[in-house]
């Protein structure tokens, strides 16, 4: 069964990154397997030339929707 994955907005800008099929790679099987990367679509960006993570699908997704969600408390004067 097929299911599709949503990407986490580009930490930078704020924009829906796209996965960039890099190369391929044998796996420890001998079995070709694709590399992938993330690259936000906005130019400029931090991002737009991709973040060099070079993993499979999964693993990419996951370690890119992987963040802290962080609270940012201002001191009262």
């Amino acid at each position: 069964m097929f299911m599709l994955k949503l990407l986490k907005p580009c930490p930078f800008c704020g924009v829906t990154p796209v996965l960039v099929k890099k190369m391929q790679k044998l796996d420890k099987n001998g079995i070709e397997k694709t590399l992938f990367d993330i690259k936000c679509r906005t130019e400029g960006c931090y991002l737009c030339d991709g973040a060099d993570l070079f993993l499979y699908e999964e693993d990419v997704i996951t370690l890119w929707n992987r963040r802290f969600n962080f609270l940012y408390l201002i001191p009262a004067e």
